[in-house]
């Protein structure tokens, strides 16, 4: 009994050393940080059944604050996407459409319809005479999973070209991964209850990734709020999960592509941002032939993001974005 108990004493006294040891290094227990989000005149997603969820359609105004700051911007969208011009037309284009596929830095979160990377890049083949549509399918969260979902419905007769901006942080989420579920489950308000959808998600499978679907539910730990060595080891193991994740994101990426091909719809694989992760990604398919492009603009510097309001691409940077599109679009000759 004397060992059990002195055992008991160890033990504890080791994790009460250990948890000094950690909050002096700067470590902390989980805190959720102060973000509040509202939308008028309501939410402006839906719940989709293939895609997990999708735009609503409709002028919206959405604020966030972030701690101290509030940053407000207004959105349009109409058929399930976001507006890339000012004028509605339903005719198709003779030259046909470019369809983007992203995530929110492509649908160009924390910005007003006409300062996204979609409605620039628009006016610059209007301004030339180029009779084409840009499509913007960019939604927040999203990522390869649903690229793949969305490069099977996308029409070969109509479809000039396909956009797909990648970046390694988007491969949380093709698996949803404990980091991506931690990010977004503990945050929600009450007008984007993400617990309450079915999520896509790709699984290691017999050679290729077997996609599924699952709530988006996240489990603290037991005193994950109350000791640093608690979120320390959660963040430890959700690290091994995005190495994983980035392997089967790839093999994602490159099904998508595929599909694309088979088609014989042009595809262009595009870095959002230029870490090593997504160069990697990037040199490995242009290896296998494809197309690709990185943008080169380091989102982390204050010159290129909404900081210290939010902390995706500001204006700058989405004009980087579309001269970049604009300038391959026209070397390729994609646009007869």
């Amino acid at each position: 009994m004397k060992k059990i108990i002195f055992g008991l004493l160890f033990a504890f006294l080791l994790i009460g050393l250990t948890e000094l040891v950690l909050r002096l290094a700067g470590y902390s227990p989980y805190r959720k940080p102060f973000i509040d989000i509202t939308f008028q005149p309501s939410f402006n997603h839906l719940p989709d059944p293939v895609l997990g969820y999708s735009l609503a359609d409709g002028s919206f105004t959405v604020t966030a604050k972030v701690n101290n700051d509030s940053l407000v911007y207004h959105t349009t969208h109409r058929n399930g996407q976001r507006i890339t011009d000012t004028v509605q037309t339903d005719a198709a284009a003779k030259s046909g459409e470019i369809v983007l596929l992203g995530c929110s830095y492509t649908y160009g979160q924390g910005l007003d319809d006409t300062a996204t990377c979609a409605f620039v890049l628009q006016q610059k083949l209007k301004q030339q005479n180029k009779n084409v549509r840009v499509v913007n399918r960019g939604v927040g969260g999203y990522g390869p999973t649903q690229f793949y979902l969305l490069s099977g419905t996308i029409d070969s007769a109509t479809t000039a070209l396909v956009v797909i901006n990648y970046a390694a942080f988007q491969d949380e989420r093709t698996t949803l991964c404990r980091s991506w579920r931690k990010l977004v489950v503990p945050n929600q308000t009450n007008t984007a209850n993400f617990a309450t959808i079915r999520a896509p998600y790709f699984s290691p499978g017999a050679g290729v990734p077997q996609l599924g679907y699952r709530q988006m539910t996240y489990t603290f730990l037991p005193l994950q709020k109350s000791l640093a060595l608690v979120e320390l080891l959660d963040q430890l193991y959700c690290r091994y999960e995005q190495k994983k994740a980035a392997n089967i994101s790839r093999q994602v990426l490159s099904l998508t592509l595929q599909q694309l091909t088979k088609k014989g719809i042009p595809v262009l694989l595009c870095g959002i941002t230029p870490d090593e992760g997504t160069k990697a990604t990037l040199m490995a398919f242009e290896k296998s032939g494809y197309n690709t492009l990185l943008y080169g603009v380091a989102v982390q510097n204050p010159k290129y993001n909404l900081l210290p309001k939010d902390v995706h691409p500001n204006y700058t940077a989405n004009l980087i974005f579309a001269d970049s599109l604009f300038n391959f679009i026209m070397k390729k000759n994609y646009l007869h």
